[in-house]
């Protein structure tokens, strides 16, 4: 099935614009809208979102990439955000999507993005299905990007600046704070969703065994399904896309509204 593909600017939680990207199939059946969030400092142009969301539209779906405020096209300073302010991005965006008809079936996160579908989800009683690939079940896993010299700078300006992926990023005191109010694990043991985790065997940011610790967690239905040889950012072998799609496609229709 092909389709086509929109730029759109959504208010986000301050009322400046988030930048997106809507893929829509061709025709007048859709099995649902599905809304994807970009992990840490990354960007809704991510080849795995990309590639991900084209298989989705072959399968029928309507999927939305966008940008946290301060990243990627979307308005706004980093230096602001926090775990919190992004989920409150998410829920701006699914409200938006629904004022115009687009039920959203379905919430996916990559890396920390699967931190802010979750506790996203928590807060959207329609929406069962959730996706995540590459998250940990402890979100305060990223300030191990800090060294002994990040941590003391930290505690001495309240900013400092992080290297990641080649761009150096302000990583704030109140982000790192805002870390430590949320738990994943309580999450989703005490929601009524449906969790997927996708996770690499070969993830060396986020082990497959902090995968395992939220499934434990989580209420059923939920499942765990492992890539063989995949990294953190999915992206050494193009066709896993394909097969990631068909389990997302399947999760969801397995877990989504049935009315």
């Amino acid at each position: 099935m092909r389709g086509k593909t929109e730029k759109v600017a959504i208010p986000g939680h301050t009322g400046l614009d988030l930048s997106g990207a809507l893929h829509s199939p061709e025709g007048s059946v859709v099995k649902g809208t599905l809304v994807f969030c970009h992990c840490f400092t990354c960007s809704k142009d991510y080849k795995l979102l990309v590639w991900l969301a084209k298989e989705l539209v072959h399968k029928g779906y309507r999927v939305l990439r966008f940008d946290f405020t301060g990243l990627g096209d979307s308005e706004g300073e980093f230096r602001d955000s926090t775990v919190s302010t992004d989920v409150q991005d998410l829920l701006e965006v699914v409200h938006w999507l629904e004022n115009r008809g687009n039920k959203v079936a379905g919430l996916l996160g990559h890396s920390l993005g699967g931190t802010v579908a979750i506790l996203g989800a928590g807060q959207l009683t329609e929406v069962k299905p959730v996706v995540v690939l590459g998250t940990s079940h402890d979100p305060g896993r990223v300030t191990r990007l800090l060294d002994e010299e990040g941590w003391q700078a930290l505690q001495d300006k309240g900013c400092v600046s992080v290297s990641v992926g080649g761009q150096e990023l302000p990583f704030s005191q109140r982000f790192v704070q805002d870390l430590k109010v949320h738990s994943l694990k309580e999450t989703v043991s005490s929601w009524d969703k449906a969790l997927l985790i996708v996770h690499g065997t070969a993830d060396r940011i986020v082990p497959l065994s902090s995968a395992e610790e939220l499934f434990e967690a989580a209420n059923y239905p939920k499942a765990l399904v492992s890539i063989p040889d995949a990294d953190h950012l999915f992206v050494n072998d193009r066709s896993q896309a394909s097969n990631i799609a068909t389990i997302i496609d399947q999760w969801v229709q397995l877990n989504g509204d049935k009315g």
